[in-house]
């Protein structure tokens, strides 16, 4: 417990002079300056509640703040996966897979990045890093539900390690290409429930094996958020100017929810 709340100090540090460093560049840099390009669907129209300041460097303020929720849950679950790289305990399978928590922090990080840069600039080049961030998160716990099945007929874990890191990187690499094609609203929900597809088989046999309350926790964090969300977009309660916005929200909602999932993985008791 000394060690997670070590850990979790340590995330909150290292928000906390992200965040600083945020309101000193919002302060003295010109949006208009540092911004170029094609702007994204957050830059031509209002698609988002809150108001868009172009000559900042947050054009929208709140929503960029608040993606500091996925760099403080990225941190965390990287720094899970060296303690248990480092401790080398296999009894849980995500334990004895420290590359995969390692992975999917990073990808907590690099959605921090991405949303950041599309909330602070408005760009299409910004949302596509903001998607495909939002993609390879999504992958990530789609890996770990696939790879957890595969132990129960594959005994090769090492090899098997392998194929499912390098499996994220490639899928993540197509989806920058794939999400042009398809849209969000398709591609997401359809991930979503190839996820709870493969919990649904190997929690089945296995429900006393795993904490439900976190998994319980991370659908209701997303339910509230996508609700959220909507109500953001169709300007339902919107006031352009409150440090209160519905999409800040929808980010901390679902940075807990996939935190939440990972917790839910990391839950399990025993495999072997």
């Amino acid at each position: 417990m000394l060690k997670v709340n070590k850990l979790f100090f340590t995330s909150f540090l290292i928000c906390l002079f992200t965040g600083l460093m945020l309101l000193f560049l919002n302060k003295f840099l010109d949006g208009n300056v540092i911004w170029v390009g094609k702007l994204g669907n957050g830059g031509q129209y209002a698609e988002y509640c809150e108001l868009n300041q172009f000559s900042k460097f947050l054009r929208q303020p709140m929503n960029s703040y608040s993606n500091l929720a996925f760099l403080f849950f990225g941190i965390s679950v990287v720094g899970l996966g060296i303690s248990d790289y480092r401790i080398k305990n296999t009894g849980n399978p995500l334990f004895g897979f420290p590359a995969f928590s390692i992975l999917q922090g990073i990808y907590f990080c690099y959605l921090f990045l991405g949303s950041t840069y599309y909330h602070a600039s408005l760009t299409w080049t910004a949302q596509r890093v903001d998607m495909n961030a939002t993609y390879a998160l999504t992958l990530g716990l789609l890996g770990y539900a696939v790879y957890r099945n595969a132990l129960s007929f594959i005994k090769q874990e090492k090899n098997l390690q392998i194929v499912v890191i390098t499996a994220l990187l490639v899928l993540n690499y197509l989806f920058v290409y794939i999400h042009l094609i398809i849209s969000s609203t398709i591609l997401l929900p359809f991930l979503f429930g190839l996820v709870g597809i493969q919990i649904a088989f190997f929690l089945y046999k296995n429900t006393k094996k795993f904490n439900t309350n976190f998994l319980i926790l991370s659908i209701v964090s997303m339910i509230i958020a996508i609700v959220v969300r909507t109500l953001d977009v169709k300007k339902i309660g919107c006031d352009p100017l409150s440090i209160f916005q519905g999409h800040a929200l929808w980010h901390l909602l679902t940075g807990m929810g996939g935190y939440f999932m990972y917790l839910f993985y990391r839950s399990e008791k025993s495999f072997k």
